[in-house]
């Protein structure tokens, strides 16, 4: 588990990016050889072409990114063959020959690039082929230690063993139950009270230890010595929740006492009110940019709504923003006109009949979120937030998850970390989970996680349409 600037990144991720950056590097350095620009000299390649190199190695990260080679859960599958490397890299040369062209004093030699891109596609292939065995060697699951066997522990034991059975390993679990003693629980074996933490700690290899909200015995000397003295040793101690978020990029709100909230998250991202006027002003500039740059997308849209079904052009809904402000979400109608007027307010769900052929693929290709950057323009909404909620939903929705309320605190946004992170939902416990990731958001937001929003917005676009 690791974390850079407030965006949770996992080992092998680390590991894929480490040996992504190092064939750049040799692939380039081999390029100049074979193009007789240079010996082979580091020193030479960094000094003379600096920033050409940074365009360069930027430029193929983020096309990586985009097309979802740091996705982990997903490196086996087919989207990671060579064909779908070599469009990647493909994609990454068209890209940085253009700007070579706009900025020429930065520019590697065409000739070298050529002769680079097929060394970059091989080698990622090749990497990416082997990668199993050099994580296995270099990226072995931590060993963790869980403390409390309640409802808490056994969420987080299910979601370890789901999805991050490579990083984690729940060695065991402790707690003063004298029933619990011996016993398994979803799999992991009860070692003892909490006397035994030290023991347990040193026997097993542990890394860290997770205190689940639901431990209920009191932190007496010598258990409180025991931790100590672990801490100093290198082994990290953290709240369930805490190590949950974390993790998974999701806040548990089920599982979280009001004192976490408390005294233990800061919200650093709604401090600042420089920080606010920065980020408005770069919600007006991506609001302006994106509206000029889809105009021609934006015509043929509205064009297509008009002459295929009847009713207006754009859907206007009132929707709750910022302090459960009410204001007029605007959108490309995609259902036939007065959808709701029999059935009332209705979750939006797959294969729904009351969505017209122009309307599905609007959706699915996200065209018809362009207007909500009028919403942002008029500051209703921001480029990157929690989705915008309807008051009937919100109703429903406060009575059965707590803390529901806390997504009022930002402005709704076009995109967010929960739409980027979950697809649509229809049901409550869809939008338990997507309050997860958005509460997350409103606790660790911060310039560097709306960029990376951003990159897997495109992502979904690309590669996940109608997620």
């Amino acid at each position: 588990m690791a974390g850079l600037f407030r965006v949770p990144v996992r080992r092998q991720q680390i590991l894929l990016v480490a040996g992504d950056l190092t064939i750049l590097l040799v692939s380039l350095l081999l390029a100049f050889v074979i193009a007789r620009f240079a010996h082979f000299n580091i020193l030479f390649v960094l000094d003379r072409f600096t920033g050409g190199s940074l365009i360069y190695f930027l430029v193929y990260l983020v096309v990586f990114f985009v097309g979802q080679l740091y996705e982990v859960e997903r490196r086996y599958r087919e989207s990671h063959s060579f064909f779908h490397i070599c469009v990647l890299v493909a994609a990454s040369f068209v890209i940085i020959a253009t700007l070579y062209y706009a900025i020429p004093f930065w520019r590697i030699a065409r000739r070298v690039m050529a002769i680079q891109a097929p060394i970059v596609a091989v080698l990622i292939y090749l990497w990416r082929s082997g990668y199993d065995l050099v994580s296995r060697r270099f990226v072995a699951p931590r060993s963790i230690l869980l403390v409390g066997a309640g409802e808490t522990a056994r969420s987080l034991i299910r979601d370890i063993h789901a999805g991050y059975g490579g990083e984690f390993r729940i060695a065991g679990i402790i707690d003063d139950e004298p029933s619990l003693q011996g016993t398994a629980i979803e799999g992991v074996p009860v070692l003892g009270d909490s006397r035994r933490i030290a023991d347990v700690a040193a026997t097993e290899g542990i890394e860290a230890i997770v205190f689940s909200s639901d431990f209920h015995s009191a932190l007496n000397g010598n258990l409180v010595r025991h931790i100590l003295e672990l801490k100093t040793r290198g082994v990290k101690v953290f709240e369930l929740p805490t190590f949950y978020m974390r993790m998974t990029g999701k806040v548990p709100v089920r599982y979280i006492e009001d004192r976490w909230l408390l005294f233990g998250q800061d919200f650093p991202g709604l401090a600042a009110q420089e920080r606010q006027r920065l980020l408005r002003l770069i919600d007006l500039g991506v609001a302006l940019a994106s509206l000029l740059v889809l105009s021609p997308l934006i015509l043929a849209a509205a064009l297509l709504v008009k002459l295929t079904s009847k009713g207006p052009i754009l859907y206007r809904q009132e929707r709750l923003g910022l302090a459960r402000r009410p204001y007029q979400l605007l959108k490309f109608r995609t259902m036939v006109a007065d959808a709701e007027k029999e059935g009332g307010p209705q979750w939006a769900r797959e294969g729904d009949q009351r969505v017209t052929a122009v309307g599905r693929i609007l959706r699915r290709s996200r065209i018809d979120e362009i207007p909500q950057f009028v919403n942002v323009l008029k500051g209703e909404m921001s480029v990157i937030g929690p989705r915008p909620e309807r008051a009937h939903f919100v109703d429903l929705l406060e009575k059965e998850i707590p803390y529901f309320g806390l997504r009022f605190a930002v402005r709704p946004g076009v995109t967010g970390w929960a739409q980027v992170n979950f697809p649509y939902g229809n049901s409550v416990e869809d939008a338990h989970t997507k309050l997860q990731y958005d509460l997350y958001y409103i606790q660790e937001r911060s310039l560097f996680l709306d960029a990376v929003i951003m990159l897997k917005t495109l992502q979904t676009i690309v590669f996940r349409p109608g997620y």
